[in-house]
C-alpha cells in the first residue's frame, strides 16, 4: 500500500477522495477500484470476486491461498516473487498452458534511482573478493 500511494503521488495521480482508509481501497475517477487485504487467513478469500489479482511476494503464501483467489478471478493474474527457491509458481501455475514467466531485475526498472543501480553493481563487483557480498 505504501509503495502504491507513493507511485501515485509521484506521478501526480493521488487524489485523497479516492482512498477509503477503512475498506483499504482506492477507486480511480473512472470507477476501477484497487482493494488492498492480507492473505493470512484463508476465510477472508473465499468471499470476492474480481477482474485482475494482482499477489505480491507470492512465495510468502500458501498455494490454497492463491488456488482461493485465483478461481474468484475472472481475467488475469498477476503474482511477483524474487526468486529465492521453487515454490507453487513453479510446479503449479508454470505448468498450465496459458502462464508465463517474465524474469526482470533492476536493469529493467526505469524508476530505480542511479545511486541504488550503482549500490547494486558495487554489491557484484565486492563479492569476488568476500563472501558475504557473494551472497
Amino acid at each position: 500500500m505504501k509503495d502504491f500511494g507513493k507511485v501515485m503521488q509521484w506521478t501526480n495521480r493521488w487524489r485523497d477522495e479516492g482512498w477509503n482508509k477503512t475498506l483499504l481501497t482506492y477507486t480511480f475517477a473512472n470507477g476501477s477500484t484497487i482493494e488492498f487485504f492480507s492473505a493470512d487467513q484463508e476465510a477472508k478469500l473465499r468471499g470476492a470476486r474480481r477482474q485482475v489479482l494482482y499477489i505480491n511476494e507470492a512465495n510468502n503464501i500458501e498455494f490454497e491461498a492463491y488456488h482461493q483467489l485465483a478461481i474468484r478471478t475472472s481475467e488475469a493474474i498477476y503474482i511477483d516473487f524474487n526468486p529465492v527457491s521453487e515454490f507453487w509458481a513453479h510446479t503449479e501455475v508454470l505448468a498450465e498452458q496459458d502462464s508465463e514467466l517474465i524474469v526482470l531485475t533492476y536493469r529493467d526498472n526505469e524508476a530505480l534511482p542511479a545511486t541504488i543501480r550503482d549500490d547494486i553493481e558495487m554489491a557484484q563487483v565486492k563479492a569476488a573478493t568476500s563472501t558475504y557480498w557473494a551472497n
